[in-house]
């Protein structure tokens, strides 16, 4: 009996043992495989504000490529340009807004063998941007409610029609310049108007004359018209693959 006691007292202090070793590491600390490390199969780097151009080498087997950078769906689309079989091209575009640092872009390859998971790092670069003062009438930066009701409503309205990302290619060739001038307002540059720091410039000022034509950069679908507040009036077009 007094062999047996001990037998027992042993396996409860064991399984008490174990309890608080895991109640003092609540991390997997008793399984034996360890994650995935990240970054494993390469880096990409790119400036705040560009796109960088992921290409996955041409391989007979693969039938579809997707990725996911900072939880945004990365269409990727074959390049036919070159000998078959084509390699797959994603366009990861790091918004001016992304932090600085090394993030973790995943690539999921699905080819006739099955599915393969390959992680890499991108390396964002804090782009320093020339910075544009300016001083505007008072109602249109001190904006009233009825004015900033409007503004957040055709913010939202352009979010959805930015982040909408259409699977198809549309676009073919070289993209053009939209209507000919003098640049005047450059991408991403930082606005302080009237003394107040305002977002980033998220488009590009072109000097054009009155009644000048504007045409389409390429092939694509209008996702959306509008009379905006501040912009004025625009047309939105999908170019496809998030352009």
């Amino acid at each position: 009996m007094f062999a047996r006691f001990l037998n027992v007292r042993k396996d409860r202090i064991a399984i008490m043992a174990a309890v608080l070793l895991t109640s003092i590491f609540p991390v997997n600390m008793l399984t034996s495989a360890p994650p995935e490390p990240r970054g494993i199969d390469g880096q990409f780097s790119g400036k705040q504000g560009e796109i960088v151009v992921v290409r996955v080498p041409a391989d007979r087997q693969i039938t579809a490529v997707t990725g996911r950078f900072l939880n945004r769906k990365i269409p990727f689309f074959p390049d036919r340009s070159g000998e078959a079989p084509p390699s797959y091209v994603g366009l990861v575009g790091v918004d001016l807004q992304d932090a600085p640092g090394t993030h973790e872009l995943v690539l999921d390859i699905v080819s006739d063998t099955g599915h393969r998971r390959l992680s890499y790092n991108l390396l964002v670069v804090k782009e320093k941007r020339a910075v544009q003062r300016l001083t505007l009438p008072k109602d249109k930066v001190d904006l009233d409610e009825d004015s900033l009701i409007r503004v957040k409503a055709e913010q939202a309205q352009v979010r959805t029609a930015l982040e909408t990302v259409s699977e198809r290619r549309f676009w073919e060739s070289d993209f053009l310049q939209p209507v000919e001038g003098p640049i005047t307002g450059a991408f991403g540059r930082q606005r302080i108007i009237n003394g107040q720091a305002k977002n980033p410039q998220n488009g590009e000022d072109i000097a054009a004359p009155f009644g000048a034509d504007v045409v389409a950069m390429n092939d694509g679908v209008v996702c959306l018209t509008a009379d905006h507040f501040f912009s004025g009036k625009g047309v939105f077009i999908d170019h496809g693959l998030g352009l």
